[in-house]
């Protein structure tokens, strides 16, 4: 399809503004933590959270997507680019892409050390959000611990005044140690299965800064440029 210049930079402020928007949204937690087998956290069924993280993540994927083919495509239109002209093109990532697409992509979508782009933001929201959520699960372990040790304390004292046989009151305090385990410890809602996400995003991230730091530099050193300056004494 086919839109004006002027549209597209209507689109790309409007794709990045809704990317900025994703990216901040602090209802989203892309790792949530759920008590046992309850299957609300927080208000919210446990199947509408699974499905909301996927949305959000496809959306801001799908948006971060859109936003780098309307910044290349309008790059080349200010350069005078059309259909006909031969772009000269590096390998980078997988991509065959012109300098000015690498600056960009750099600049805005993966970031620069002191400047994250949209994927080093993501990936520094995901990594806070699986962080929060594992130390969530340690506290939320450790409480459900002491409770079924303080019943199965109680109960063995009961067992104990009832002058049970010791294998009989070992098996059901066993077995009721187990039950209250099975309803009360944690788990970890992550669709997205968040730490391969991290991995992967982590090394993208750096492949292509890597890549692009020593293509640019390379490109700068062999490129010449013809200057019609002014001699100034």
């Amino acid at each position: 399809m086919k839109y004006s210049v002027h549209r597209a930079l209507a689109m790309l402020k409007t794709t990045k503004a809704r990317i900025e928007r994703e990216l901040s949204d602090k209802e989203i937690q892309w790792v949530r933590v759920a008590r046992g087998q309850e299957d609300v956290v927080s208000g919210v069924a446990v199947k509408d959270i699974q499905r909301n993280i996927q949305a959000h993540y496809d959306r801001i994927t799908a948006l971060i997507s859109n936003y780098t083919k309307i910044k290349a495509a309008v790059i080349q239109s200010n350069a005078g680019v059309t259909p006909d002209t031969e772009l000269r093109k590096v390998d980078i990532a997988g991509q065959a892409l012109t300098v000015a697409e690498i600056i960009e992509l750099v600049d805005t979508v993966y970031g620069r050390a002191g400047k994250p782009g949209f994927k080093s933001k993501l990936l520094a929201k995901m990594k806070n959000d699986y962080s929060s959520a594992q130390c969530d699960f340690d506290d939320m372990q450790e409480k459900v611990d002491e409770e079924v040790s303080q019943y199965v304390r109680t109960l063995a004292g009961k067992k104990r005044e009832a002058e049970e046989t010791d294998v009989t009151a070992k098996s059901l305090i066993e077995a009721t140690s187990k039950m209250l385990h099975e309803q009360k410890d944690p788990r970890i809602i992550d669709p997205l299965k968040i730490a391969d996400k991290i991995k992967a995003l982590e090394n993208e991230i750096e492949a292509f800064r890597t890549e692009a730091d020593a293509i640019l530099s390379e490109q700068n050193a062999l490129t010449t440029i013809e200057l019609d300056l002014t001699e100034v004494k």
